[in-house]
């Protein structure tokens, strides 16, 4: 924001913090969620073997991507419509804002299973200076995109960073400490990750670009249509992969379990 403001305008700036508003409640309660889990993966460092944590680790990297990118799409199909139907349309940014503002989302939620172990095996320390470094780097980047390409580089810029920085030295640190392996494979399976994302931000955007007008209702409705497009495709995609086919497995059974009753 201070950016923003400095380089840009105070108006770009207030606008802006409406989306940031928006973008921290959802950040904040994902990692309360996911956070939980925490204290369980402390525990199973302590009981399990390399390849049991990895199993886990996959598991919840799966479960985190599925969560994130479908509050991504909504964010991206919803956010406009939403600020429109509060405060009017003149107080949206430009679409690229959008994406910006889910993009970033989309890149916290593809690491928070590194950020669990990395904090429940205890291997913080030997991060320390990743975010500091991710902080300089963030900063210079907004400064320069500010320059260059307006409000939509600076809201870039925190996702970029993380790119650059976070998302293959934390996973490292993970693999090395941990499974004791090279990550290799894991930067392939974030990759996929990163793109069927984006890919699925644009898709339902797409679809939802036919339902015209600004109300509550057609908000809910677009969000409504943007959650079922991406949980429609990523159920397509992966109903094969193991973490999947275990995450079905245990939805049903529990299911099964509450209908006995």
């Amino acid at each position: 924001a201070l950016v923003i403001s400095s380089l840009i305008g105070l108006i770009q700036s207030g606008l802006y913090s409406n989306y940031q508003m928006i973008s921290l409640a959802i950040t904040q309660l994902m990692a309360q969620i996911y956070g939980a889990v925490t204290a369980s993966v402390g525990n199973m460092n302590v009981e399990s073997d390399a390849a049991a944590k990895e199993r886990i680790f996959d598991l919840l990297s799966f479960i985190e991507f599925c969560g994130y990118a479908v509050c991504s799409v909504c964010i991206f199909v919803g956010i406009e419509p939403f600020i429109s139907a509060w405060l009017g349309s003149e107080y949206c940014l430009p679409t690229g804002c959008a994406f910006a503002i889910s993009f970033n989302l989309l890149t916290i939620g593809i690491l928070q299973s590194t950020v669990i172990f990395k904090d429940a095996c205890g291997i913080f320390f030997k991060g320390r200076f990743r975010p500091v470094i991710s902080c300089v780097i963030t900063v210079i980047l907004s400064v320069v995109f500010a320059l260059c390409f307006g409000i939509v580089g600076v809201m870039l810029a925190p996702a970029l960073s993380r790119l650059l920085t976070a998302v293959w030295y934390d996973p490292w640190l993970v693999h090395k400490y941990v499974f004791c392996k090279k990550p290799f494979k894991y930067y392939l399976k974030t990759l996929g990750y990163l793109l069927l994302g984006v890919l699925l931000m644009f898709l339902a955007r797409l679809i939802v670009s036919f339902i015209t007008g600004d109300s509550w209702l057609l908000f809910v409705v677009k969000v409504a249509v943007a959650a079922f497009v991406a949980i429609a495709l990523i159920i397509a995609i992966f109903h094969r992969y193991a973490p999947f086919v275990w995450c079905r497995r245990t939805i049903l059974s529990i299911i099964s379990r509450k209908c006995a009753l």
